[in-house]
């Protein structure tokens, strides 16, 4: 109970910082599933996932993953006979809870060249087997045919190509955003804050974070370094009584240029509804543009104190917009 309370308490909090897909989540027992038990008779399982999708709203919740997909290809390997059980157990859950479309299986990362057939054959079976689920995927250069697969690919930032980019979302695929460098542990915070920017500027859909949590070992004794990725999957820190989640300041400054990010859209939406000049909005638009420019050679973000200028500025023009009839 202790621990499905404190789970709670991040989930909580992930939202309250407008993170709105969840990823790791509480282990399904796999073997008690294979008989008639129900995913939702698994107790914290589904207990979480109804507090998350019902009670928090988040957009969608990631699946437990089944590792060895590299194997999936070959006949009667182990990871597709799992796969057969696995996948249309959870599908038929979702069915019944009404959350089609708001799971995802994340079943590869990073795939390199050589594995690109069997990711599509991985991709390609979960599809087949819980068309249900959402499928998720992160890398480098995608293979061309990847969208008929995989549903959202989320792009490393110093590998951005635009002409991948294009033909993924042509071809129908959501296309998300990853770019670690910028919440290393160390970096001035104006680094995670100019995520929400670069999101803006390139038309991402979302921003994959791999871990929020990730320690291991006591983030509040040991120094950062590269057994923990230099802290780039460590936004919370555990209170060292409870356990509960203590966000970092890093976070903070993700949330801030997520509200940026926000900022811009509402300005673009009162241009479209005549409350705001459009002239007026291309003048910040050119700036922004300035400071977004070469997304994989971009240098880093610039400093704090222009982006909150930037930001105050933005809030004037929506002031401008709410009070123009």
């Amino acid at each position: 109970l202790q621990e499905v309370q404190a789970i709670k308490a991040y989930y909580r909090s992930l939202r309250q910082y407008k993170i709105n897909v969840l990823g790791g989540s509480f282990p399904l027992p796999l073997p008690r599933l294979r008989g008639e038990t129900r995913v939702e008779e698994t107790g914290a399982y589904h207990e979480l996932a109804s507090y998350a999708l019902n009670d928090l709203k988040f957009r969608a919740l990631q699946l437990p993953a089944l590792p060895g997909w590299r194997r999936g290809a070959t006949p009667q390997s182990p990871w597709g006979e799992e796969a057969r059980t696995w996948y249309p157990l959870l599908n038929g859950y979702l069915e019944r809870q009404g959350w089609q479309g708001r799971a995802l299986a994340y079943v590869a990362d990073e795939p390199r060249p050589a594995e690109h057939d069997a990711v599509y054959q991985a991709y390609a079976l979960v599809k087949r087997l819980a068309p249900g689920v959402r499928t998720l995927s992160a890398g480098w250069t995608p293979r061309g045919d990847f969208p008929q697969v995989i549903d959202i690919w989320a792009f490393q930032a110093g590998h951005y190509r635009e002409e991948e980019v294009s033909a993924a979302r042509q071809a129908g695929q959501e296309v998300w955003l990853y770019a670690n460098r910028f919440h290393t542990q160390g970096r001035p915070l104006a680094h995670p804050r100019f995520i929400g920017w670069l999101l803006y500027r390139y038309g991402f859909s979302g921003y994959l974070l791999w871990g929020v949590n990730y320690w291991p070992q006591d983030p509040w004794t040991t120094p950062p370094g590269p057994k923990d990725f230099f802290r780039r999957g460590t936004f919370y820190y555990p209170h060292p009584r409870t356990g509960l989640p203590v966000p970092t300041i890093r976070l903070e400054a993700l949330r801030r240029g997520f509200q940026d990010y926000q900022y811009l859209h509402l300005l673009d939406q009162a241009v479209s509804q005549g409350r705001l000049p459009a002239a007026r909005r291309a003048a910040l638009g050119e700036r922004v543009a300035a400071l977004t420019r070469d997304l994989p050679g971009n240098p880093g973000p610039p400093d704090m104190r222009d982006m909150e200028a930037l930001r105050l500025e933005m809030g004037q023009l929506l002031e401008d917009a709410a009070l123009r009839p």
